[in-house]
């Protein structure tokens, strides 16, 4: 027997103690006839009457003559399979037969949830079969066999059938995953359907007929809108792969609108920059940089889209990229979620003639940014481009950058950068750059050959050099004085200062071949 009350022709046997005390009428009663029991008749005999044996788990059913014996083999649980079995025959009423699906629904629901799949499956096909289409797709949704409900609906039913049952699946899916975890695996699955959801939507966007305009655009803002719910599911649709997919589908089929309303509601702006730029219409794409890609999340967006804009609206960047630069402590050094290093490529891109704005007609937005957030803790490849601009740009703010206390550019880089320039007030860095590698030889040389006596001296008396070099250094220094001027009495003042390493006899050649008299 299967079920919670079953029923069974049994061969007379004699009747249970338990029995005989509850019934004397039962003891040695001759009945015509035993027939099985259905509980589902609309109409019962008269006179009907049951006696239970609970010693042997039997009821007994007395009509006229006729007993029906119940055998309980199980316990109620298992009834969902009687309620199935009648809900399946097909020559019973369709009213009955709804009755009896939702019965078997809730006793699974209740006792056996690993069996209600089978229940929601048969009872998908009882209303897709009478064309019931809505409750068929709301019960399907509630069963686990996706693969064949996919099927069926897609092989008997209409497109629009088979999108409305994806997204009630993906409904409770989604429903499922409430408290579940980034990695559970089931968010893969969530992403699955919504794709498929969506390459539906696509197709039949595709079929409907242009001249069915408002059809049409009911259709597109039903797939706005299940784009939009999308966006409660972040954590299933925003795996980098699927979100891709996405985009290069309504990329593919031309929804720009919907793909600029899903990117927005997923906070993914790139698409809008992207989608802005292409049309040329760049201060709307600044707009959106400045105004939605304000976190760190985002920086990518600016990396990639700074030197494109800064060609074209470089103002409008600058101002965008001071706004987001806050003060850090009380060093005055400036912060922000952006790396300076990788927005170099957008700072090579810059040209200062490109401003659109009068106000910094001669300024240079570059230098004056970083400026504002170089510190001990900013990379040698940014101080090193900082140098290079103020070297071509910026000569005053120069002179400041390389002798502050926390510079880190390259001494090496910067020296070679200061003795390519033609411009005599950079070459005159090369001193400071020289004697801060400590070539102090070299530094003085530089000093000499421009012409600072006084600036040539003071290295020489405070560089660590070995004697015989800091002598040749100070003669080198007589020269020079030689040169300048024609009194004997100032090449004498610098044998005064070399402290001993000048003698008088050193400077005779020096005097003589410069036709100074003594």
């Amino acid at each position: 027997s299967r079920g919670a009350a079953t029923t069974a022709m049994r061969a007379p046997r004699a009747s249970s103690a338990s029995l005989q005390a509850r019934d004397a009428r039962l003891a040695g009663a001759d009945f015509s006839e035993r027939q099985r029991l259905n509980f589902f008749m609309s109409r019962r005999g008269k006179g009907k009457y049951g006696v239970r044996d609970v010693a042997r788990r039997k009821t007994y059913v007395i009509s006229s003559g006729v007993m029906s014996e119940i055998d309980v083999t199980h316990e109620h649980r298992s009834a969902w399979r009687i309620f199935l079995e009648r809900a399946i025959d097909g020559n019973e009423d369709r009213a009955m037969r709804a009755r009896y699906f939702d019965a078997a629904a809730k006793i699974t629901a209740r006792f056996a949830p690993e069996k209600l799949p089978i229940v929601r499956w048969r009872q998908g096909i009882f209303f897709a079969e009478q064309g019931k289409f809505n409750e068929a797709t709301t019960h399907f949704a509630d069963c686990d066999r996706f693969e064949q409900v996919f099927e069926y609906l897609a092989t008997r039913t209409t497109r629009g059938t088979l999108i409305e049952y994806l997204e009630k699946r993906l409904e409770r899916v989604e429903e499922a995953l409430a408290d579940a975890g980034d990695d559970d695996p089931r968010n893969m699955q969530v992403a699955c359907l919504a794709v498929i959801t969506l390459q539906l939507w696509l197709e039949r966007l595709a079929t409907l007929d242009s001249e069915n305009a408002v059809k049409r655009r009911d259709a597109e803002q039903r797939l706005i809108k299940f784009l939009m719910s999308r966006t409660a599911h972040v954590k299933a649709v925003n795996l980098a792969q699927f979100y891709g997919v996405f985009e290069r589908l309504l990329a593919a089929h031309g929804r720009t609108e919907a793909l600029i309303a899903f990117a927005e509601s997923m906070r993914k702006f790139r698409y809008t920059v992207s989608h802005h730029v292409n049309k040329r219409d760049y201060e709307r794409a600044c707009e959106v940089l400045v105004s939605k890609c304000n976190a760190a999340e985002h920086e990518k967006v600016w990396y990639e889209f700074g030197p494109i804009l800064v060609q074209r609206i470089p103002c409008a960047v600058f101002d965008g990229l001071e706004g987001f630069l806050k003060k850090r402590g009380g060093s005055g050094v400036s912060t922000s979620f952006l790396r300076p290093e990788l927005l170099l490529p957008a700072f090579v891109a810059y040209d200062p003639a490109n401003n659109e704005d009068d106000i910094w007609e001669s300024e240079h937005r570059g230098v004056m940014y970083l400026k504002r957030i170089l510190g001990p803790e900013t990379l040698p490849v940014v101080w090193n481009y900082y140098i290079m601009l103020c070297i071509g740009h910026d000569t005053k703010s120069l002179d400041e950058a390389l002798r502050r206390d926390d510079a880190g550019y390259t001494t090496e880089f910067v020296l070679r950068k200061c003795m390519d320039s033609r411009d005599p007030d950079v070459r005159q860095n090369c001193i400071f750059l020289y004697e801060r590698l400590g070539l102090i030889e070299e530094a003085v040389r530089i000093a000499v050959n421009a012409g600072q006596v006084g600036r040539a001296k003071e290295l020489v008396r405070d560089g660590q050099v070995d004697a015989d070099t800091r002598k040749k250094l100070w003669r080198q220094i007589a020269e020079l004085v030689a040169e300048q001027e024609s009194k004997p009495q100032a090449v004498l003042s610098v044998v005064e200062e070399s402290g001993g390493y000048l003698l008088l006899e050193d400077v005779l050649m020096i005097l003589a071949r410069n036709n100074t008299v003594l």
